[in-house]
């Protein structure tokens, strides 16, 4: 079930906040900063999940090698046509409405930056029009040691010009076969950069600087979506960009209005980490800052998004057709046209994480074998904190509730039920998590997350069966006073 507002959910005291920590650890495997942020009503879907356990890799491009999350989220959305002319990679599951042209050999799906990427044989490319390549070029999906990506064409493809490993490459599929089941894609990418453009401000900005300019972007501390108004104007004239005063994995809304977008800056810092020269997505914690940020470009017709560094933050653009010249890290939503130039720069896979484990849209399953949500059951539990995700921070025990007027036979009745509700919620999140209901649906901008083990599970069960007693126990000593 959507919520509609961004505030965490209430703290349950006593009994029923060990329960409800039970509940919560059964779900998502007790991910770190398990922040319950819930989209806008207009949204419709999750916007990200829970950081996974250790959180999200950075890139480190040496051995030992980080693990690997997987990752069956769209990160590369191309409205319109994908024409490649000087960019080395684009990470994860890429979808194209259009045509997909390369000038030059090209990488989708594998992620040897972000090791966040779909399994191997899992789709990592869906085309809508034809694929075309020029001469010499290649278009490689997936892993070469493994069985590569996946690959959907609706219209042709050169003999030769892709190279998947064996994994499956169909062609001729039409557009909204081989798009599926992406095909309302374009409209939820829409929804969601409205329904954020119309959150209230809570951060300050400062622009200042002659030849070089400084902006900084000052949050409110908080554990509590962070949003910033920035004019297209601003963002233009900026060439580092500082992210100050953010409670760490808080998600972070950079707004930006005004007309056609120039991104150039050189340096991008939160908190002060890595002054003086800014993220270079090379240090632990560089991936959880990236999947924290959501730059929001929700009137550009045109954006060019550019410099000379690691970008972190996802991208949402419904309206415009884009460049991208510099390395990103984050989601990359065009409604256009899209253009990867630069000289051998790559997309890199990495959620928005500013949702922790929402619901998908009301009645829609996140994955056929699991309940994206558990509802509300005979006993008056409601599991909906276990949700598709299986990572949902807001999980409660609702129905573990004390009466103060009840009578000795009901207390023990309603005890009984509120045990039974307890156990249902929990039941339901472990059914979540064991489900793994993570895979992909058409509303995801990301569907990783942490993972539940089964010393965690047990260890949440022992503490939401102590949270019960503890709780009957209350009730009983009420009841007989």
């Amino acid at each position: 079930m959507m919520k509609s507002n961004f505030a965490r959910p209430k703290r349950a005291g006593g009994a029923a906040a060990v329960a409800a920590v039970g509940i919560a650890m059964i779900a998502g495997g007790a991910a770190p900063a398990a922040f319950a942020a819930p989209l806008p009503g207009g949204i419709g879907a999750p916007l990200g999940m829970c950081t996974p356990d250790g959180g999200f890799p950075w890139i480190d491009g040496s051995a030992p090698w980080q693990p690997q999350v997987h990752d069956t989220g769209i990160n590369t959305y191309v409205g319109g046509d994908l024409t490649v002319t000087g960019s080395a990679e684009a990470e994860g599951l890429v979808v194209v409405g259009g045509d997909m042209h390369i000038d030059r050999s090209f990488i989708v799906g594998i992620a040897i930056g972000s090791d966040i990427r779909p399994a191997p044989g899992e789709t990592q490319l869906q085309v809508g029009g034809d694929v075309t390549a020029a001469d010499g070029a290649v278009l490689h999906v997936g892993d070469t040691s493994n069985p590569g990506g996946a690959v959907r064409i609706g219209g042709s493809a050169a003999p030769g010009s892709i190279q998947n490993s064996g994994a499956s490459l169909e062609t001729g599929l039409t557009a909204p076969v081989a798009l599926d089941p992406h095909g309302s894609f374009q409209s939820r990418v829409e929804g969601w950069s409205s329904a954020l453009s119309d959150e209230t401000a809570n951060g300050v900005v400062t622009v200042q600087g002659a030849g070089w300019v400084d902006m900084e972007l000052r949050g409110t501390g908080a554990d509590e979506l962070q949003v910033f108004d920035v004019t297209a104007e601003q963002l233009g004239s900026a060439n580092a960009i500082y992210f100050r005063n953010i409670r760490p994995h808080a998600p972070i809304v950079v707004n930006v209005s005004g007309g056609a977008v120039s991104l150039k800056a050189n340096a991008y810092d939160y908190n002060d980490l890595r002054a003086p020269f800014g993220i270079a997505m090379t240090s632990p914690g560089d991936g959880d800052i990236a999947a924290s940020i959501l730059w929001n470009l929700e009137d550009a017709t045109t954006a060019t998004i550019g410099g000379s560094t690691q970008i972190p933050g996802s991208f949402l653009a419904p309206h415009a057709d884009a460049e991208v010249i510099a390395n990103t890290n984050g989601r990359m939503y065009v409604g256009g046209d899209l253009l990867a130039s630069g000289g051998g720069n790559e997309m890199h896979a990495y959620p928005w994480s500013g949702t922790c484990g929402d619901d998908p849209d009301p009645g829609v399953d996140a994955d056929a074998g699991a309940d994206a949500d558990a509802g509300a059951d005979a006993n008056g539990a409601d599991a909906n904190g276990a949700d598709a995700n299986g990572a949902d921070a807001g999980a409660d025990a609702n129905g573990v509730h004390a009466d103060a007027g009840a009578d000795g036979a009901s207390a023990g009745a309603s005890a009984a039920a509120d045990a039974n509700a307890a156990a249902s919620a929990a039941a339901s999140a472990t059914a979540a998590a064991n489900g793994d209901a993570r895979g992909a649906h058409d509303g995801a901008l990301a569907t990783t997350g942490g993972q539940a083990s089964t010393w965690l599970i047990g260890g949440g069960a022992v503490v939401l069966l102590g949270g019960v007693v503890l709780f009957l126990a209350a009730r009983a000593r009420r009841v007989a006073e």
